[in-house]
């Protein structure tokens, strides 16, 4: 099982601006000056200094609204369908993950349109050959898209598409076979709700919970996150706050990097992936704010071997 992140902020698009570009290229050139003097007397390229800056100079997280694409044997499922899934459409054709590419499952967390805002620019969509599955716990969720396609929202209402689509209703508390893969699903505390998925494939066993709000939270739905998500190899987890915001914005309906790795050591989680950022936040303020998070995991006495991740688009793990 290997998953890649195609879209990983929350709430809406947050492409990088002009201002934001103009402060990474300012800053790498500050930087290089003061490098390359600190080591005149060395061999230094510029891949050496490369090497040496921080990652959100030498990268960006990305600002495509969630979307995680899961291959289990070279069967394909995806994680919500915000705006990064339209690049996924494009590498699906492309071939990038190989030719057998006929049926796709989709599963979808909530329909807020930072979940559901890609979908028509799905590439897959339009090829008579494709079945596309799509789930969700949600009992109207057809109705929901067919209202995005609506013409005055979209000008392809979805029985245009002459791909093969079905929706499914999934129920918490079941467990779920799809071709070699397990799935269950569990309902999480969420405006509107949202639905965690789990994915077991070869021993191995993935967690998706985006838009999930632990503090305030009753022991009952604290309980219930902790048998679901127990034991998991890794966990995809909403980070949209800071620890601080967290509190400041009960009933919001989001989490933390603390509340993660808190949760984490409490189900002997192996890896944990911050995920669904902060729209506001620039590539900067997001690399200190994940700094401060390691540095809380190495506080916390049973958290210290647990590995931790930034999402990132493009970014893939294999387990």
């Amino acid at each position: 099982m290997f998953f890649t992140f195609y879209g990983v902020r929350g709430s809406l698009p947050a492409p990088l601006s002009n201002n934001q570009y103009h402060d990474k290229i300012r800053e790498i050139i500050r930087r290089s000056f003061t490098y390359f003097s600190a080591h005149r007397d060395k061999k230094i390229s510029l891949n050496d200094f490369y090497h040496d800056l921080p990652f959100y100079l030498k990268n960006v997280y990305g600002g495509n609204t969630s979307c995680v694409y899961v291959n289990c044997g070279g069967r394909h499922y995806i994680l919500d369908s915000g705006s990064g899934i339209r690049q996924l459409g494009y590498d699906l054709t492309g071939k990038k993950y190989g030719e057998n590419f006929n049926e796709i499952n989709l599963f979808i967390s909530h329909p807020h349109w930072d979940h559901i805002q890609g979908f028509p620019f799905f590439l897959p969509l339009y090829a008579k050959d494709k079945k596309i599955n799509i789930y969700g716990g949600h009992q109207n969720l057809e109705s929901l898209f067919r209202l995005q396609q609506k013409s005055e929202f979209f000008p392809i209402p979805l029985e245009y598409y002459n791909s093969d689509i079905k929706f499914y209703t999934v129920e918490e508390g079941r467990e779920y076979r799809k071709g070699p893969v397990f799935m269950a699903a569990l309902k999480l505390r969420h405006p509107g709700d949202s639905y965690s998925y789990k994915f077991t494939y070869q021993g191995k066993t993935l967690v998706y919970a985006t838009d999930v709000e632990l503090n305030d939270s009753t022991d009952d739905f604290i309980s219930r996150c902790i048998a679901f998500f127990s034991g998991a190899d890794a966990i995809i987890f909403d980070t949209q706050y800071t620890a601080r915001e967290s509190f400041e914005k009960l009933t919001w309906g989001h989490s933390s990097t603390w509340a993660a790795i808190d949760m984490a050591v409490k189900c002997k989680i192996k890896k944990v992936i911050f995920f669904h950022h902060e729209p506001s936040y620039s590539d900067e303020e997001l690399f200190n704010v994940f700094e401060k998070a390691w540095k809380y995991r190495d506080m916390t006495k049973k958290g210290k071997d647990i590995e931790l991740y930034t999402a990132c688009e493009g970014m893939t793990i294999k387990l």
